[in-house]
């Protein structure tokens, strides 16, 4: 059975996207990652096909899309049937949630809201500018840049407050971020390593 006719039939002819909505897997705050990161758990507690997801590359244009990060964000969301399904879409000033869009539409409207399909990165597989598997197929450097700091809201030390604050600044290759962090102090230092850590990709701890 493929996936669209599980969501069809799915708690009596519910809408999938709408009971995760109301599902204890939701969280308004989460960013990208962590929310389709959620939506595939709850797909798997109701006991329904892992969907696939579709990651983004950051846009080259940084200056006009910014993202929450201030450096230019990847982006990533679950696939239903011939759909994408972005629960946080509110960042790119979508007030609908769910965004729902046909996966024949999800280029043009991804460019025109976040300036998306842009930039294909050398690291990237086939050096393309998207991928689209399961979550846990994903590189683990485009999991580690799919973060969009959701309303400035994110767990842990994925803090851009935190880098404003200390005086650090993200800008740079992770070469200059390094040499930053040594000539540095304190939380200063701490931010330009974490700034590091999330260009290279590597898990933060």
């Amino acid at each position: 059975m493929r996936i669209f006719e599980v969501v069809e039939n799915f708690a009596d002819g519910k809408n999938l996207p709408d009971e995760f909505l109301k599902s204890k897997f939701y969280d308004e705050s989460d960013d990208c990652k962590e929310s389709t990161k959620k939506f595939v758990e709850f797909m798997k507690s109701n006991k329904l096909p892992e969907p696939k997801v579709i990651w983004l590359a950051p846009p080259k244009d940084i200056k006009k899309f910014p993202g929450k990060s201030g450096q230019g964000d990847a982006h990533i969301m679950p696939i239903v049937g011939n759909d994408a399904i972005d629960f946080t879409a509110k960042q790119f000033g979508v007030n609908q949630i769910p965004f729902i869009t046909p996966m024949s539409k999800v280029k043009q409207v991804y460019n025109e809201i976040g300036g998306y399909y842009t930039d294909a990165p050398d690291w990237v597989p086939g050096k393309t500018t998207h991928i689209i598997g399961t979550f846990n197929s994903l590189p683990q450097k485009a999991l580690g840049l799919a973060e969009n700091f959701a309303d400035g809201k994110v767990k842990g030390k994925s803090r851009p407050g935190r880098v404003k604050r200390s005086g650090a600044s993200c800008s740079g290759s992770v070469t200059s971020l390094r040499k930053r962090a040594k000539n540095a102090s304190g939380e200063k230092a701490k931010m330009y390593h974490w700034c590091a850590n999330m260009k290279s990709g590597r898990k933060k701890g």
